[in-house]
């Protein structure tokens, strides 16, 4: 009973190694083993060793996005912005 499990969990169709896709991402462009795959989420191994569940279309586990299919939306919306500056500024009265 020593020692961890070296067993991959593959779901059909996943790629043995995924890259991250995600715009703004701190991983974005990285190539990771995956450990599992999923409909929703896959499980990718960090160059640390560490898991992380990430969402499947962060990654190009169904192929690389066209240059048309790339999302144009904005990380943040002006009004979520507006309710960070709001939350800070309540904070910063304390």
């Amino acid at each position: 009973m020593g020692g961890l499990s070296r067993t991959k969990y593959i779901i059909r169709n996943t790629p043995e190694e995924v890259t991250i896709i995600r715009r703004h991402h701190p991983l974005r462009g990285q190539h990771l083993e995956v450990l599992q795959g999923g409909k929703e989420l896959i499980t990718v191994r960090l160059t640390d060793g560490t898991p992380m569940r990430i969402p499947r279309h962060w990654t190009d586990a169904d192929g690389a996005p066209s240059a048309d299919s790339s999302p144009k939306e904005a990380a943040l919306t002006v009004e979520s912005l507006r309710r960070l500056v709001e939350l800070v500024e309540a904070f910063s009265q304390r």
